[in-house]
């Protein structure tokens, strides 16, 4: 005995209620069912279009050329193990309004390898749309935004510079030690921000930056950038090194990531010590971790969850250098490559910053 799941009620019952719009034709490519999305979807009720060809009810025409798609069944009608596929189309409706789907076609074989029909579904992509258009709408104006910081905020910044070096300048003579101060502060404010506006504006261009791909040897990156930050600051540090494997990536934006992470680990361990970095790498089913390791100043977990906003500081800046902004274009940069950031630690007791990619872009 057939349980209900077997029937052509049941199958019936689960193609009313999704949300594709769903047409079944017979193997010539009349109509003999259509769902209830079908309805709202086309402008057409199934009463109006039962027996007729599936070509003489639905008009459809590609998108680039409107040129009409005379028959969205005709594949599976000639070849009867053939699906096919169109992500770019438009349907245009009953009362002669334009929707743009993607459609499918399948036919429909039995145990015997026999075709009784063949399966049309329309997928509406207007909200899709929207947002492809929202989103390049809000791309243009972060494109202007950007334009914005990096030139019309920079030009009070050098007004600024320019004046308190005249003052600086031409009346150091006369000028009392407290009003010498306070120029040196707005210098060193001035210059500070100045890199923070710098800082932005890379940030805002690695959303648009294509990644180009290339075997990368993450060892020897590590090392040189290693061997240029401790010898430009003059800094000596424990450092364990373990094998770290290469990485299918964009070279020049994970050699930020790396430059960035260790920066913050001899960053803050300056005022340990005797201060250590641990560089290593772990792998998952999934996935490949690398980690940068310090026992520096740490931070609170609580807090965790703000390291890699934009001009998030958890340390006061007089205490530790930075714009904020290297974790955020960590994340950015990892998460363009399909992979993933966290981080954890202690106060006065170190951090450990963690990015997994997946094991596809680990080379064999």
């Amino acid at each position: 005995m057939k349980s209900f799941a077997q029937t052509p009620e049941w199958f019936s019952t689960i193609l009313s209620h999704i949300g594709d719009a769903v047409i079944g034709t017979d193997p010539q490519g009349a109509i003999i069912f259509i769902n209830k999305a079908a309805e709202q979807l086309t402008g057409w009720s199934e009463a109006s279009v039962l027996g007729h060809p599936v070509n003489e009810i639905f008009t459809i025409v590609e998108a680039e050329t409107r040129n009409r798609i005379e028959n969205p069944v005709s594949i599976p009608m000639q070849y009867s193990n053939a699906n096919t596929f169109n992500a770019s189309s438009i349907l245009i409706r009953k009362d002669k309004a334009e929707i743009p789907i993607e459609y499918q076609t399948a036919p429909t074989i039995d145990h015997d390898g026999n075709m009784h029909g063949i399966v049309l579904i329309f997928r509406d992509k207007s909200e899709r749309k929207n947002s492809e258009e929202e989103l390049k709408t809000v791309k243009k104006e972060l494109e202007a935004f950007s334009h914005t910081i990096s030139h019309d905020m920079r030009a009070p910044l050098r007004a600024i510079k320019g004046y308190a070096s005249i003052l600086e300048e031409d009346y150091a003579d006369i000028l009392g030690k407290e009003v010498k101060s306070v120029l040196d502060i707005i210098q060193k404010n001035v210059a500070r921000m100045d890199v923070m506006i710098e800082d932005l504006v890379k940030f805002s261009k690695l959303g648009k930056e294509k990644i180009v791909l290339e075997k990368v040897n993450v060892e020897q990156e590590v090392k040189t950038i290693l061997t240029d930050l401790l010898t430009a600051r003059h800094y000596h540090v424990d450092l364990v090194l373990q094998d770290l494997p290469p990485m299918l990536a964009d070279r020049n934006m994970v050699v930020q990531v790396w430059t960035n992470l260790l920066s913050n680990a001899i960053k803050f361990t300056s005022k340990v010590e005797e201060p250590k970095i641990e560089i290593g790498c772990q792998s998952g089913e999934t996935e490949v971790i690398y980690y940068v390791k310090d026992n520096g100043a740490g931070f609170d977990m609580k807090y965790g969850d703000q390291l890699f906003g934009v001009f998030q500081r958890l340390h006061k800046a007089s205490d530790f250098e930075g714009s904020g902004m290297g974790l955020s274009s960590v994340q950015r940069i990892i998460s363009k490559h399909g992979g993933r950031v966290w981080a954890e630690g202690e106060v006065n007791a170190g951090a450990t910053f963690y990015f997994a990619l997946p094991k596809k872009s680990i080379p064999e």
